[in-house]
């Protein structure tokens, strides 16, 4: 394509955020996967639709650190939640039940840090 519209990037993106997969309405930004600070270039394999939010989250990293801040902040939510649950049960709990929830815990825990996450445009 040698000449590359936002109605052709809108057109490849059905309507949504090439990252959350929202659908994006008439606020969206054409985005850099590969950011222009870092070489990216207005081509079509390198530019795709982002609401306003992914794309000022996302800012001048590549897809794989996008990627990577996502999932640290994943799992630091997902932590402290399973953490505060365990402290609002833990007058509940009677001793020999403790330890098999604390294991429990660390199974949750070994799981999140093996999420992969996939952004709604790289699905197949």
């Amino acid at each position: 394509m040698s000449y590359l519209t936002k109605q052709d990037i809108m057109n490849s993106s059905d309507g949504k955020c090439f990252y959350c997969g929202q659908p994006v309405g008439e606020y969206w930004h054409a985005e850099h996967k590969n950011p222009k600070s870092k070489g990216g270039r207005w081509e079509e394999n390198n530019i795709v639709v982002s609401c306003p939010l992914c794309n000022l989250r996302k800012s001048n990293k590549s897809v794989q650190e996008f990627k990577d801040c996502l999932k640290i902040r994943s799992t630091k939510r997902i932590s402290y939640a399973v953490k505060m649950v365990l402290e609002l049960l833990s007058p509940y709990i009677q001793d020999n039940e403790y330890d098999e929830i604390c294991d429990l815990w660390k199974q949750i825990d070994n799981l999140i840090s093996g999420i992969e996450i996939t952004f709604w445009g790289e699905r197949s």
